[in-house]
């Protein structure tokens, strides 16, 4: 040194830099270049369907929160990770059948439903959400939330067991029109109304003396002589 003199040290803070990247099933932002000891905010986004899951990486604060801080102190690498959300699907039968296709399914997928009829029964519609042909026993369901569908069922129409004639005997030479006897059905199906006609077939050689009238009930159409004609209502 020939003279006095000043001298000054100058200092720069360390910048280091963090990379942010995300799993399949979202974004992740926050990526950059930070000063020693600064605080970077981390934000997790999912996608539709699906969930956030956690961080893996450097000193995240908090690894379980899609929003946190990582601690900058030295290059950071953090990953955010997502899963697939994954719904319940209840399917239930009304009275008359069974149904199936509950279970557990992922974001997006079509579960197939299936209705099945008991005996003397047939299936009617679906109640719930998001099915793709409420009409059609075997559809799917959209699997985009839980969801509850129900099968419904009707009892069928059956056709009678048997058929009767309360009277097969008339006295002869009474006019056309007397009855003979009043047809009823045997039907499973309570409350059932029946029409009955006279048709060909195995007996039907006699048809044109008789006629029905709306009640149901049998009538001549001529007046029979017994001894002259003998009628088979068989």
């Amino acid at each position: 040194l020939t003279t006095d003199a000043n001298v000054t040290a100058n200092f720069a803070i360390n910048q280091h830099l963090l990379t942010v990247l995300a799993g399949p099933g979202g974004d992740a932002n926050g990526s950059g270049s930070y000063d020693y000891g600064a605080t970077a905010s981390l934000a997790a986004a999912p996608t539709e369907g699906y969930s956030f899951v956690n961080w893996s990486g450097d000193a995240v604060a908090d690894a379980n929160a899609s929003s946190t801080t990582i601690a900058m102190t030295a290059d950071a690498n953090v990953t955010a990770h997502f899963a697939i959300n994954q719904y319940t699907l209840t399917v239930t039968a009304g009275v008359g059948g069974d149904a199936n296709g509950s279970g557990i399914y992922a974001h997006g997928t079509h579960a197939s439903i299936t209705a099945t009829p008991a005996a003397g029964h047939h299936f009617v519609n679906w109640s719930g959400d998001a099915v793709a042909d409420a009409n059609a026993a075997t559809t799917t369901v959209a699997m985009t939330s839980d969801r509850n569908v129900t099968a419904h069922f009707a009892l069928s129409n059956q056709s009678p067991t048997d058929l009767h004639l309360s009277s097969m005997i008339i006295p002869e030479n009474q006019p056309a029109g007397t009855i003979v006897g009043e047809f009823n059905a045997t039907d499973p199906d309570l409350g059932d109304k029946h029409v009955f006609a006279l048709v060909d077939g195995n007996g039907s050689r006699s048809n044109h003396l008789f006629q029905l009238d709306a009640n149901g009930n049998l009538e001549t159409n001529a007046t029979f002589d017994h001894e002259a004609t003998a009628i088979s209502l068989g």
